[in-house]
């Protein structure tokens, strides 16, 4: 008998192939640093604009002036304000917010127009006696602004005030002989009549609107931390 061949079997072994795990973890976390320190730059870079902008802004608004180095804060500059003008500054503030108070209780408003009207005849009269009004108003550091809002409350006071005041033709007369000397000659008398009612109405229109915020202050609850009596 023939001997029996021996025969060879090859079992075939799959093999995964791993990923190389250590190299993309190796790169994720370098990306990942990289993040964290344009994160961590940025966050610097943010921090110092703050402060750069901080100093800018106490420089400008806190600091009124140096002196050979030396500050001058605005809060020294404000304390010292309110010791010389405070009380007076104060009292005006006040006024102003009782009339406004009282025209809108009484629904007295005045229109940009009618403040337009008054302002037009403010700068006419300084320019017919040769005079700037914008510099008129920067010798008495005050601005335009400034005396719009002047115009506005004497507006609403004129108009609280309007039911009691008129000029009769003998008050007119009184008026003129009065102030003869100090009238302009050469002027119409129908022109000296019209000047003279109008100073008239003036006087009557500040006499009453002195009695109405006289009234307004004594009728108010007005709280303040310092006294209103005028500056020494």
């Amino acid at each position: 008998m023939a001997p029996r061949k021996a025969t060879s079997k090859t079992s075939t072994k799959t093999v995964a192939v791993k990923p190389p795990v250590k190299k993309v973890e190796s790169e994720s976390h370098t990306v990942t640093q990289t993040k964290r320190s344009r994160r961590t730059l940025l966050f610097i870079v943010g921090g110092v604009l703050v402060i750069a902008a901080f100093l800018f802004l106490v420089q400008r608004y806190l600091v009124a002036a140096t002196v050979n180095g030396q500050m001058i804060s605005r809060l020294a500059l404000y304390k010292e304000l309110e010791k010389q003008y405070g009380s007076q500054t104060l009292d005006g503030m006040i006024t102003k917010a009782l009339v406004k108070q009282e025209a809108k209780n009484r629904g007295i408003t005045v229109s940009s127009e009618d403040i337009d009207n008054e302002f037009k005849k403010i700068e006419e009269r300084f320019t017919s006696q040769g005079q700037n009004l914008d510099d008129v108003l920067k010798s008495q550091g005050y601005s335009k602004d400034d005396l719009r809002e002047q115009v506005e409350l004497q507006l609403l006071v004129e108009k609280m005030v309007a039911d009691k005041i008129s000029i009769t033709d003998e008050e007119v007369d009184k008026y003129l002989t009065e102030n003869k000397q100090f009238m302009p000659t050469g002027t119409p008398d129908d022109k000296l009549k019209e000047d003279a009612r109008e100073n008239l109405k003036q006087e009557k229109i500040n006499t009453e609107g002195q009695n109405i915020i006289k009234e307004l202050r004594d009728k108010a609850n007005i709280k303040t931390s310092f006294s209103l009596s005028a500056p020494q």
